[in-house]
Order: structure tokens, then sequence, then C-alpha cells
């Protein structure tokens, strides 16, 4: 059974693998298409809070999404933002002490919005923290065997991009690492283009 199991889940990462090197070239190739709408970023982040607890509970880790109550519409790619937040969070529940934390919060500026994914891991090594976003990179605090691709961070950063922003990466103070995104505000809405996304470094 442990021999299927194995093979299973090798499968499983090669997929995985060849499903995130085809997005990664689609979005530095610019062939996918962006589509901009005002959409309420506080109910996206709760929407994807909600989705990761159930795998975050299986290491008793709890995802918690922060954000005022009243949250104006923003534009963006809510499918595109959600891989983002989707492929931060899981990176957190990856690097996170069972039992621990994961926080999501916006921080509203006053041209643009900055969203974090705050976990209580071990952190990453400083002389890491600039090339977290490099391809195949994966930090030396890796506590799992799975490791995951290497890409999620890389497609993270391609479709920041493309919503003309910037991510990053910095350690908190206290214990832990905090991914951080900031996008404009001066998108336009009913935008649909597809947008070469390598130019934009």
């Amino acid at each position: 059974l442990d021999y299927f199991q194995k093979i299973r889940q090798s499968g499983e990462t090669l997929l995985m693998l060849l499903n995130d090197l085809l997005d990664l070239a689609k979005l530095e190739s610019g062939k996918i298409t962006f589509e901009f709408r005002p959409a309420d970023l506080g109910l996206l982040i709760d929407s994807m809070a909600d989705e990761c607890n159930s795998l975050a509970s299986e290491q008793n880790l709890t995802v918690r999404g922060e954000h005022p109550e009243a949250n104006e519409k923003i534009v963006l790619d809510a499918d595109k933002i959600k891989q983002v937040l989707r492929n931060l969070l899981n990176n957190a529940i990856k690097f996170s002490p069972e039992g621990g934390t994961i926080d999501i919060s916006i921080f509203k500026k006053a041209d643009s919005v900055v969203v974090s994914v705050r976990d209580q891991g071990a952190g990453v090594p400083e002389n890491e923290l600039g090339s977290v976003f490099d391809k195949f990179v994966q930090s030396s605090k890796n506590k799992t065997s799975a490791g995951g691709t290497g890409l999620g961070l890389p497609i993270c950063r391609e479709i920041i991009a493309a919503h003309k922003g910037r991510i990053w990466a910095e350690n908190n103070p206290d214990i832990g690492t905090n991914f951080l995104f900031e996008i404009p505000l001066s998108l336009e809405a009913n935008e649909r283009e597809d947008v070469l996304v390598g130019s934009a470094r």
C-alpha cells in the first residue's frame, strides 16, 4: 500500500509541477488574459481563509482574515488574486508549526492597498529573502519532505506585476515571515487585455 501511495504522490507532484510550469510560461509570455473588475477584497480574503482552513486544520492551524468591515471595491482580477493568496497561504501552512495562526490583513494607503499573509514559522534566512520569488527556489527552512514545486512564488510575482504592483517578503521581529503584495488603486475597470508581464519588471 505504501508503495502505491508513493507512486500516487509522485504522480500528483509531477502534475502540479507541469501545471505550474504551464501557468508561469503563459504569464511570462503574456498569453494569459487578465480581467480587471471591481471586487470586494475583504470578501475575497474571507473566502480564501475559509478555503484554506480545511487544509490548515490538519495541522491544527488557524487561518484568519483581518480587514475593515466596510471595504470599498477595488479593481483587480479576482481569480488571479485568489491564486496569489492560495499560493501564499499554502506556503504559510507548509512552514507553520502545529497549533499556529496565519493572519491575512489589508492595509489601505492613499493610492494603493497592501495585503499581508503572516505566519508563525521559523522565518526565512536573511540571505534568502531576495531570492524566494525566483524559479525553483525553496527555503532551507522547509520543514516538509513534500517541498512543493518552487514555482508558486514566481507565479505570484508575475500576477502582481500584471496588476502594476509589487510583492516581497520580510521576517517578523518576533517570529515568522510576512509575505506582502501591494497593488495600486488606479487600475481601470472593465479592462480585458493580454498583459506582457515579463517586460514589467
